[in-house]
């Protein structure tokens, strides 16, 4: 075995990754297309899932129905609840942070529309913690809680709208700028 020498090998054809500038691009209209769709079935044949703004309004309903619901329904309702609230505090956390690392990469008006959109999530961010799972407590299913995540979920997704149209306008810029640099 010390006989052998590193090397590399390339399955298919070489190209050059795309540039930084490209990948923020990307993930950017990724994030506004992600927020924009409706439904999907995520890879999963034969499942469907909501997606952005769809999603969170789907989530606020089945919490104002709850009270209404069967049994079932409510089982299935609180069973993934802090899953679902825990992933989405997690990604505000991480949009905040991938914005703030990354808008450097996108020209100066469009790289000041990012932190703006940045600072929005940093806001969500702060909203979510208080009320995440842990801090609930054993009551967390009274009407008073379910109203409260449900305040908190709707103040998030007006404030999601806010980020996802300045991500937009980003992306128009970022088009202009970009151009101009060439």
């Amino acid at each position: 075995m010390d006989s052998l020498r590193p090397f590399q090998i390339y399955i298919g054809k070489y190209t050059a990754p795309p540039s930084n500038r490209e990948c923020l691009r990307t993930s950017l209209e990724k994030a506004v297309a992600n927020w924009r769709r409706m439904k999907g079935d995520g890879g999963i044949a034969g499942r469907e899932y909501w997606y952005g703004d769809t999603a969170l309004a789907e989530w606020i309903g089945d919490l104002r129905n709850f009270r209404k619901a069967d049994k079932e329904t409510q089982k299935g309702i609180r069973s993934t609840d802090h899953f679902v609230y825990e992933s989405l505090y997690n990604a505000r956390f991480s949009a905040a942070w991938y914005l703030r690392e990354w808008s450097c990469m996108a020209g100066d008006s469009a790289a000041t529309l990012l932190k703006q959109a940045m600072s929005i999530y940093e806001k969500e961010r702060d909203l979510l913690n208080e009320w995440r799972p842990e801090k609930r407590g054993t009551n967390s299913w009274t009407k008073v809680s379910i109203d409260k995540e449900i305040g908190i979920l709707a103040e998030v997704r007006e404030l999601d709208n806010q980020a996802i149209a300045i991500i937009e306008k980003a992306l128009e810029v970022g088009k202009v700028e970009v151009k101009n640099t060439k």
